[in-house]
């Protein structure tokens, strides 16, 4: 196994979208329900809304920070539409590449969540079509970004050039979290270099 160490940088904002959030026994998404499920809703009920919908919707580590979870890194390198993927070497990635830790996200702002959410410079909100519906979304948005990964792979599978051209691609093509490739791009800097 081998390691590759490097930060990359945001090249376009990072929208956070926890699938948290679909799970029905999550309790964010359980009080989500309660609200939705009002025949009359209240200013202060949207707002509540949209405060769980953010406060979900982020990725958090252990220490309840902002991070990229290793395998939302991974997912752009060989997930469906991942770098690899493009160059129809998504088998020989996914035997041989894998992103196991989370990488905490460094950014000029608040480290707390609901700090975050009262700082309105990390709050997105966009109107989207669900079914029939036209529906406000609230994301975390975080337009300067950065963080530090560690890729582990297999040489005998991949050489590191392949694995280091996929990383490249997937921060100029493919992005990470919601809304991508529009949102979550971003460059790469080896060992300190751009």
């Amino acid at each position: 196994m081998k390691k590759l160490h490097f930060t990359i940088v945001g090249e376009a904002p990072l929208l956070m979208h926890n699938g948290r959030l679909a799970d029905r026994d999550d309790p964010y998404s359980r009080k989500m329900s309660e609200i939705s499920s009002k025949r009359s809703k209240t200013d202060a009920d949207y707002e509540e809304l949209a405060r769980m919908e953010f406060l979900g919707g982020l990725y958090l580590d252990e220490n309840e920070q902002p991070c990229i979870p290793g395998y939302v890194f991974e997912a752009c390198i060989i997930g469906k539409g991942g770098a690899a993927r493009k160059e129809r070497m998504g088998k020989e990635a996914a035997a041989a590449v894998w992103v196991l830790d989370d990488a905490p996200l460094e950014y000029d702002g608040p480290r707390d969540p609901q700090e975050l959410w009262q700082d309105k410079r990390f709050i997105s909100q966009s109107l989207v079509r669900v079914q029939r519906n036209t529906v406000k979304r609230t994301r975390p948005r975080f337009k300067e970004w950065q963080a530090n990964v560690t890729v582990e792979f297999n040489e005998n599978l991949v050489d590191e050039t392949d694995v280091r051209r996929w990383i490249e691609v997937a921060g100029e093509q493919v992005g990470l979290m919601d809304w991508r490739p529009r949102f979550g791009r971003f460059r790469v800097e080896w060992d300190g270099h751009k």
